[in-house]
């Protein structure tokens, strides 16, 4: 916008405008101090109420023409307000309103004329700031993830280590609330509910999950899912299941649960690892699960086999 110049005729133009817009000068004034705020030292001197609106207003013009060259987008800011007047509903009520109203339809119309292309310039210019907002805020965000994803990754590195199995299973479902509940999941920590040991629940999209988490050395068995399916079967036909085993499934387990219809979705410990490195967001992964689940039947897709066939191309 300020590589466009101001047309010459457009300050006599605005000068008129100015001084019909508003009949009682005290009005004029303050239109001028909230539309002028960033540049107050324009207005500093005039004798807005004890001279006539055409001459404040002309002195006015003239210091924005002799500042064109550092106020163009403030002068032409004004410019596009001024065109914008549409309602002169406050000069009908002063005395000859109707003549006064036209008069000042008239005046900002010919102001119209020459904001036209400044007024696009403008939306681009905001447009362009809009999007640098955004694009900060969403490098804030991403800098605060891949903080709480470091910490995350701490953790998890730490329970490596913890030798009690109790612990360990204890503090993966902390783990597990936390990551949750950074993606947005609104998770719930472990419940008992009518005599059964429920290891949390969390939303997804428009549906609800219950949550199963194990950190044993020994891969998950068909009796281990078996036993959560019952839980999660026992819900509300919108409630769906989450099977973490850090150490993964038998073969036995994933065939019996492919192609019969499970509520069930299974998950290992290289899909956290994934997801704590940041190399694919929790809710992209659960989305994918899901898809593959209902096109192939099997509830087992981890984030390794999402990750290679969108680097290679083949398919999981």
């Amino acid at each position: 916008m300020t590589a466009q110049r101001i047309a010459p005729e457009a300050y006599p133009a605005l000068a008129d405008a100015l001084a019909v817009i508003y009949w009682r000068r005290q009005h004029l004034q303050r239109f001028l101090q909230a539309e002028l705020a960033s540049a107050p030292q324009l207005l500093a001197g005039i004798d807005w109420l004890g001279q006539p609106k055409r001459v404040s207003a002309g002195q006015l013009v003239d210091r924005l023409i002799a500042s064109e060259h550092r106020l163009r987008e403030v002068t032409v800011g004004l410019m596009v307000t001024v065109s914008g007047f549409d309602d002169f509903s406050h000069l009908l009520r002063e005395e000859d309103g109707p003549a006064k109203a036209a008069e000042a339809r008239a005046a900002v119309a010919r102001v119209r004329r020459f904001t036209a292309r400044h007024a696009e310039l403008i939306a681009e210019r905001e447009a362009a700031a809009r999007q640098r907002v955004a694009a900060t805020a969403a490098a804030a965000t991403h800098r605060e993830l891949a903080v709480q994803l470091s910490a995350l990754r701490q953790r998890l590195w730490a329970l490596e280590g913890e030798q009690d199995a109790h612990r360990r299973g204890l503090q993966l479902e902390r783990f597990l609330f936390d990551l949750f509940r950074l993606f947005d999941l609104e998770p719930r920590g472990p419940f008992v509910l009518s005599g059964e040991q429920i290891d949390g629940a969390f939303s997804f999209d428009t549906d609800d999950y219950l949550l199963e988490a194990r950190w044993r050395r020994q891969q998950a068995a068909p009796a281990d899912l078996a036993v959560f399916e019952r839980k999660v079967s026992t819900k509300t036909h919108k409630t769906s299941g989450l099977f973490v085993s850090m150490h993964g499934f038998t073969k036995a387990a994933v065939g019996k649960f492919t192609g019969v219809g499970t509520c069930l979705l299974l998950a290992d410990g290289s899909d956290l690892v994934a997801v704590v490195e940041g190399r694919i967001d929790l809710g992209e992964l659960l989305t994918r699960k899901r898809r593959h689940a209902a096109e192939t039947g099997c509830p087992l897709l981890t984030a390794t086999r999402i990750l290679t066939y969108s680097t290679t191309g083949y398919a999981p």
